[in-house]
């Protein structure tokens, strides 16, 4: 049954965000965040005991798909999931069961705003009512959202890339499938950058990279399936007998014509063995 207790606040930011433009990337995304733990707890999935710390959900991405609506597919899921990571929105972790998804920075979608722009924590009354906070942002000014783009720039500035050593162990705690030198050297090349932005976690981008290397993989057992398998219509069974007699067939002629004999049978004798020339 779907809980529709509790609450979470959303910036006006969000309508330039690239989120917005996908009316179904944005319904998904509202759906992660209300689907995701407001607090810490464990779940029992067939006798296993896992945690599910504060703004995490464990869901497989069947299940994924049955909330965010019809259209969606597991496939579907996979890529969205992907964008998401990508722009260091969520950190997915394939457990043994199920897979864990974190929305990174969850506790900013926790904060109400007083009307001078300032963040306060959410309080709740005894009835579950939230407390009264003007939440209007009509009253920010610029002097406000200067602040808070320089401090989103200071939150950037702030990162500081991984050596080859955590990377490569943070890859063994996980189980991942990645390189940590390619890794490193890649990312080195590009100034720590995801697209045009700078990395904002490095541990996010690790986890993307592993589902590239997954996805890439499992493209590449599809293409050995199709060349090899029973569904490539180009593909014959040869019997042994057959085989011999190609072989065969293939040697006579090569005989021939180094011998410069128009007649092959004359290269065989009646046991259908070679003569000796």
């Amino acid at each position: 049954m779907i809980d529709n207790t509790g609450w979470i606040s959303l910036h006006r930011r969000i309508r330039s965000h690239w989120i917005w433009e996908n009316p179904e990337y944005l319904k998904a995304w509202i759906c992660i965040l209300l689907e995701v733990n407001h607090e810490k707890n464990k779940v029992l999935i067939e006798k296993e005991l896992i945690e599910c710390d504060t703004g995490q959900s464990l869901h497989s991405l069947k299940s994924w798909a049955k909330l965010f609506g019809k259209k969606w597919t597991i496939h579907k899921v996979r890529t969205f999931f992907i964008l998401l990571e990508n722009d260091s929105m969520i950190v997915r972790e394939g457990l043994r069961k199920t897979s864990r998804v974190t929305v990174c920075n969850y506790e900013s979608y926790q904060k109400t705003w007083q009307a001078d722009g300032r963040q306060t924590a959410g309080r709740r009354q005894a009835d579950g009512k939230l407390t009264a906070t003007n939440n209007n942002d009509n009253n920010y000014n610029n002097d406000n959202k200067k602040k808070e783009e320089e401090e989103e720039e200071k939150s950037q500035k702030r990162f500081c890339p991984p050596t080859i050593e955590e990377i490569d162990s943070y890859v063994k705690a996980k189980g991942y499938k990645v390189n940590a030198e390619r890794f490193f050297y890649f990312y080195e090349s590009k100034g720590w950058k995801v697209g045009k932005n700078k990395m904002k976690s490095w541990k996010a981008s690790v986890a993307t990279w592993n589902t590239k290397e997954e996805s890439s993989a499992c493209n590449e057992n599809d293409k050995n399936r199709n060349k090899y398998g029973k569904s490539n219509t180009n593909f014959r069974a040869v019997s042994p007998d057959t085989a011999k007699q190609q072989r065969q067939a293939e040697f006579t002629s090569h005989i021939a014509k180094k011998l410069g004999i128009d007649d092959q049978s004359e290269i065989w004798n009646s046991n259908g063995d070679p003569e000796n020339f």
